[in-house]
């Protein structure tokens, strides 16, 4: 899936097993990685946990690379059959 963040685009694959979510993994991310990577761990930790996007927080100091990620992570899934 693919969400606009701070800088640019992220991407993500996301790995089901049947409707379990089981891992997410950024494979592209403009964003600056120092402060990106935090927001990252803590939002794809929050999705694993929720199954889902749905009440998951951004990341103070990291609002926007947060916001693309979680908009790509609910394209992904979006596009599950």
């Amino acid at each position: 899936g693919t969400g606009q963040g701070y800088a640019g685009s992220v991407v993500v694959e996301v790995t089901l097993e049947g409707d379990t979510i089981t891992a997410i993994e950024v494979t592209e991310s403009d964003d600056t990685p120092g402060l990106s990577d935090g927001a990252f761990d803590a939002v794809i930790e929050a999705v694993i946990e929720n199954q889902g996007v749905e009440g998951v927080d951004v990341v103070s100091g990291a609002t926007g690379s947060s916001e693309g990620l979680l908009e790509a992570i609910a394209d992904a899934l979006s596009k599950v059959e």
